[in-house]
């Protein structure tokens, strides 16, 4: 999975827009390995690649933080909705 973040490296690094990518680099993938029960080092060392991979493009990594949860879960389920 690996060769997914370095082909989209490569594409990403010769355009001139910025990409934002929500929870999807370790939360989401950091949950499905942990479901199939991959070894904690093995889960490590594929963000390590990851990381690696996306070197190229100088991320950064931005943490949104909520005074009032409930009031931003509501706000996500209007916007989104439940499903």
């Amino acid at each position: 999975m690996v060769h997914i973040w370095t082909n989209f490296a490569n594409h990403a690094v010769q355009g001139p827009g910025v990409t934002i990518i929500e929870s999807r680099l370790w939360q989401n993938t950091a949950l499905f390995m942990f479901m199939s029960e991959n070894k904690d080092d093995d889960i490590v060392k594929f963000n390590q690649q990851v990381s690696q991979a996306l070197t190229p493009l100088s991320p950064a990594l931005i943490y949104l933080d909520q005074d009032d949860t409930e009031l931003a879960l509501r706000q996500m389920v209007a916007t989104r909705g439940e499903k």
